[in-house]
């Protein structure tokens, strides 16, 4: 097991965290390896980053693949904004 693979195994973070602010989804890896902070646009994993799996219990009311029909595995890089145009 990685380093990484252990730290988001301890923080219980999941595979994927999708960005509040520039709305794309990349691996949690990534964004540890950025010193916790979005891969794309440096938004704090603490603060802005959504597990896309939480959408899924319902924590942030299931935005991503309920409500805007999103996919359960998203792909990697891709934007989903949070309100579809």
């Amino acid at each position: 097991m990685s380093k990484y693979d252990q730290e988001i195994e301890e923080l219980e973070l999941h595979k994927y965290t999708w960005c509040l602010h520039c709305e794309i989804v990349h691996e949690t890896v990534k964004w540890i390896e950025n010193k916790h902070e979005c891969p794309k646009c440096k938004a704090s994993l603490f603060k802005d980053g959504w597990g896309w799996e939480d959408t899924e219990s319902g924590q942030h009311g299931n935005v991503f693949t309920t409500v805007n029909g999103y996919p359960k595995t998203p792909i990697e890089g891709k934007e989903y904004p949070l309100y579809p145009k």
